[in-house]
């Protein structure tokens, strides 16, 4: 079997910029919400502990004009900017007998949108996102949970990620892992003879 687990935002996903900032700067939101938000509250989402639609509603105070739903799909419409150059790539590789999973720090609600809605359904198997595995990237529990539920030795499994401390615990996993940084690297390292060799290594 051959694996290949991709990051999404800055791998198969490049937001223009941050939502939060653009929240702040059009509705005037107060720092310390935002950042009480982002770092004591999402984070729980991130990890399948908290209902995004749940927590959300007392933060609406944030002047949004409109409902949870409405605030969503701003917030999932404003970083929808597929790199659709690396997307022809992966299905390429898919077409060739690779399975092929989202690996990301994601909750649940942009789990749905990136599959359903973004169409990521049509190039992917299916995701390991931290909301569904209970942990994030790069805590070792992450990997060693994508590797026992993918049922296959560690080092069969090549992974991608923008994140140099990803790809770091990654390797420290066992997995075959690399930094992306262009698409064209990442067609040079997949048509690899290592990266072929490892990914059809008997379990």
């Amino acid at each position: 079997m051959k694996v290949l687990l991709l990051d999404v935002d800055g791998v198969l996903v490049h937001p223009s910029g941050l939502f939060s900032q653009d929240l702040a700067r059009t509705y005037r939101v107060p720092v310390w919400s935002l950042n009480f938000f982002f770092r004591v509250v999402f984070p729980r989402c991130l990890v399948g502990k908290a209902d995004l639609r749940r927590v959300l509603p007392p933060f609406l105070l944030w002047r949004f004009p409109n409902g949870v739903d409405d605030f969503l799909r701003a917030w999932f419409e404003y970083e929808r900017h597929t790199d659709h150059d690396l997307v022809q790539h992966v299905a390429a590789l898919r077409e060739r007998g690779w399975q092929v999973y989202l690996a990301t720090n994601q909750e649940r609600y942009r789990v749905a949108y990136l599959l359903h809605d973004m169409k990521f359904e049509a190039f992917v198997d299916g995701e390991f996102s931290s909301a569904t595995i209970g942990v994030r990237k790069p805590d070792a529990a992450y990997f060693e949970r994508v590797t026992r539920t993918l049922g296959m030795n560690a080092h069969d499994v090549v992974f991608w990620d923008d994140r140099a401390e990803n790809v770091e615990a990654a390797r420290q996993a066992g997995w075959t892992a690399y930094h992306y940084r262009t698409v064209d690297a990442l067609v040079k390292g997949m048509d690899g003879s290592d990266v072929t060799r490892r990914a059809v290594t008997p379990t």
